[in-house]
């Protein structure tokens, strides 16, 4: 994935971040269940699709429950973008006042009390091009300089961050370490990547790529300091990307060396929510139950949905959008609202679904 210029989304006050305002409604249109009944079902929900950003690398990458984003736009030089179609303004963290010595900006994660986690980034060539990292945690206009060497990955609402060291060796010998920043303090919470945290303080990553022979990663969950292997598919490797307060969690597992299916972790049981899917991958889920992620061949990939054991198409459920095809849903919160990639024409957009009635009216309280 390309980094590139970093931004958040305000309302024109500057006070509080852009929120869409989301119900939950009767679903229509059809899905596959990954049940084994494998009943066809009927859901009613419809999205409108809003633009925020295009450039030739958009991405708008986290969300939390009140609407507030951060993401990316630019190209592989990072390089910032102004104006955000359909927004009253951007905060543009690429514009920022840097250490010596920056050379850019990536942004992890933003929790429910407008709280955004990134790092700063700094590359020094030499032998080879070592880059190391000062995390930072922006709290109303101020950026706070909390740990280094690792890279952001979320930010939960006590202000906790996880993320994961990088192995800046020429030849990759040391594997990446998974990070919780809590309280003050940097706990390495042994080899690995730590992707997502919840209010609860537990943590789902994946054990990295290491040196013991195998070199198969595997999901995991740590909770106290505590460390679960969740298991994986028949293919071996399987990762957990997101978690939310119920305990359950997404993410992929391997079926075999070449194809992964979107997976659901549920007390204790691994679940194959991509069955059927020739490769797919969940990203995200809500604290109503509701996934999103990919499905599809390379380059032929569909954003969907699931709900209730049933895998939707998030093209065939927006209204007013001819043309678009949304590639990736990356993420869902407690409103329903849903970021994701889309394509217009060739071209590459960040993408807002939100939920309308069926009459079409988006609805406001």
């Amino acid at each position: 994935m390309c980094r590139s210029a970093i931004f958040l989304y305000l309302n024109r006050n500057a006070v509080s971040l852009m929120i869409f305002i989301s119900v939950t409604i009767p679903f229509i249109g059809t899905g596959r269940s990954y049940a084994a009944s494998r009943e066809t079902v009927i859901d009613r929900t419809r999205y409108r699709l809003t633009v925020l950003c295009t450039d030739s690398v958009p991405l708008a990458e986290k969300m939390n429950d009140r609407g507030q984003m951060i993401g990316e736009g630019g190209n592989w030089r990072r390089r910032p973008f102004a104006a955000l179609p359909g927004l009253d303004q951007g905060l543009d963290f690429a514009s920022f006042p840097r250490p010596q010595g920056c050379s850019s900006v990536i942004l992890g994660g933003v929790n429910n009390r407008g709280e955004v986690t990134g790092a700063f980034v700094f590359e020094v060539s030499g032998a080879w091009l070592s880059i190391t990292y000062d995390t930072f945690i922006w709290r109303k206009g101020k950026i706070t300089s909390v740990a280094a060497g690792f890279i952001p990955h979320a930010i939960n609402d006590r202000g906790e961050v996880v993320g994961e060291s990088q192995d800046n060796t020429p030849s990759n010998e040391n594997p990446t370490h998974a990070i919780l920043w809590k309280q003050g303090k940097t706990i390495d919470l042994g080899q690995g990547g730590a992707f997502d945290i919840n209010e609860s303080g537990v943590v789902v990553g994946n054990s990295g790529r290491g040196n013991d022979g195998t070199n198969v990663p595997h999901a995991l969950l740590w909770r106290n300091r505590r460390v679960t292997d969740l298991g994986a598919l028949a293919g071996g490797q399987s990762s957990a990307l997101a978690i939310n307060n119920q305990n359950l969690v997404v993410g992929y597992s391997m079926i075999n060396a070449s194809v992964a299916h979107a997976v659901l972790w549920r007390n204790g049981r691994i679940l194959d929510i991509g069955a059927g899917t020739a490769d797919s991958c969940a990203l995200s889920v809500n604290d109503h139950g509701l996934i999103v992620g990919e499905s599809g061949p390379y380059r032929r990939k569909h954003a969907v949905l699931w709900r209730d054991g049933v895998m939707l198409d998030l093209n065939q459920m927006l209204v007013g959008a001819s043309g678009w095809i949304l590639t990736e849903a990356q993420q869902i919160n407690a409103r329903g609202q849903i970021i994701a990639q889309a394509t217009k024409n060739h071209n590459g957009y960040a993408v807002l679904l939100t939920l309308i009635n069926p009459a079409g009216k988006v609805r406001s309280g």
